[in-house]
């Protein structure tokens, strides 16, 4: 009689191997950069013009380097650090070229000699929200940073709008793909100093081989934390989300991530720097 009332044995759920783990997030991965594509107008072209308006055109030379034109003005902006990556040859390219003309059809007539030229940096996400919210030349500009190089910023001030000062001087820190050379040891140090969040965010942007070498060092247990913070992050791809109760970086916000990444990459080369010049000190024979 008793038989019928036996509760029944709760099963186990199945253990997820860590290849099964690996081609989920590799497609929670790719799920996320095709949304962040679709959200940032600067990322749906190679290169070609990205918007054009009455008053001014925005072009895309490569993945870092613009160009906003109109009738006053013929400006390069930068949403890469200078002479970081394959920007510097982009960037002679684009002076070299300068005093090209403009392919039949074009809005503006090229009068070099007339228009205002030189270059700008902005934050990739700024260049976006500028492009979605910005109709006149100096809407346009009011999201753009003011730059600390003091040619610059007569160039921005002359562009007309007023600068309360220069911004913060942007410091050159090592790229993502520098983890490439990086031992075991000092991979493992970079995983554990940074949190779930802004390592989801380096493995959206990273290349191949760089995303390859961080993910090898992680183990099944942090595999499944990154599948969760990367299907966390596909519900967060507004450019104005933000989640006021959590601290965790949206999507939109992955340049944030990154540079927090950056800088703790070069905090830690100093670091491991310093320790090896006291190590080789140590060494040194007693006279």
């Amino acid at each position: 009689m008793f038989e019928r009332f036996r509760r029944k044995r709760k099963t186990k759920p199945q253990a997820v191997s860590r290849s099964e783990l690996e081609g989920q997030l590799d497609q929670a991965i790719q799920a996320n950069r095709t949304a962040l594509a679709r959200l940032l107008v600067t990322r749906k072209a190679a290169r070609g013009s990205v918007k054009k308006t009455r008053q001014w055109e925005l072009s895309k030379t490569n993945s870092s380097l613009f160009r906003i034109e109109s009738d006053q003005i013929s400006v390069l902006i930068a949403t890469a650090p200078f002479l970081m990556d394959p920007l510097a040859a982009s960037l002679a390219d684009a002076a070299d070229n300068s005093g090209a003309e403009d392919p039949p059809g074009s809005r503006c007539e090229r009068t070099p000699k007339e228009r205002i030229q030189g270059l700008l940096f902005s934050s990739e996400l700024n260049l976006n929200r500028a492009l979605q919210s910005a109709h006149s030349l100096a809407e346009f500009l009011q999201w753009i940073d003011p730059p600390a190089d003091a040619n610059s910023l007569a160039l921005f001030e002359q562009l007309g709008r007023s600068s309360k000062g220069p911004s913060n001087t942007r410091p050159l820190l090592p790229p993502l793909s520098g983890i490439r050379q990086w031992s075991g040891r000092d991979l493992d140090q970079m995983i554990a100093k940074n949190s779930i969040n802004t390592l989801a965010h380096v493995l959206i942007h990273a290349d191949s081989r760089s995303q390859l070498v961080l993910r090898d060092r992680f183990s099944r247990g942090l595999l499944r934390l990154m599948l969760e913070e990367q299907q966390s992050l596909s519900r967060s791809f507004a450019l104005d989300w933000k989640n006021p109760h959590s601290r965790q970086r949206p999507l939109a916000e992955y340049e944030a991530a990154l540079l927090e990444f950056r800088q703790r990459m070069q905090a830690w080369l100093q670091e491991r720097d310093r320790s090896l010049a006291r190590e080789s000190r140590k060494a040194l024979p007693q006279e």
